[in-house]
């Protein structure tokens, strides 16, 4: 719990890759009970490939969308569906809220020389 959160502050779902907009899963699973997919939020980018095998002894490079876990979780995630979007906005901006408050109240709590009386 951080500074500004309560016992009563609502607790809004983890933002993971699989809510993403961006999150597009392989349509051939490895493992059925975890999805990989791609994050197509950034550009391709080139990956090295290690090619140990009698046909292919050299490195390979491979130009790619980043691969990631359904349960992996980015700075960049946008919901995949508008009342989750909404949701997490409203959420943002009430936290921002809250500490702007909280800065104010601090400011207000400190002695000022102006403040303090005569004597």
């Amino acid at each position: 719990m951080n500074s500004i959160e309560t016992s009563e502050t609502p607790r809004v779902k983890a933002a993971s890759c699989i809510d993403c907009i961006f999150w597009k899963p392989w349509v051939k699973q490895r493992d059925e009970n975890s999805k990989f997919g791609d994050c197509r939020k950034l550009a391709p980018r080139n990956f090295q490939i290690h090619a140990d095998t009698p046909q292919t002894p050299q490195q390979k490079f491979v130009t790619k969308f980043p691969s990631t876990n359904q349960g992996e979780w980015c700075g960049q995630f946008q919901p995949s569906k508008p009342e989750e979007q909404w949701l997490q906005h409203a959420y943002e901006e009430c936290l921002d809220q809250a500490v702007y408050l909280k800065k104010c109240i601090a400011v207000t709590k400190t002695p000022n020389a102006s403040h303090e009386p005569r004597k």
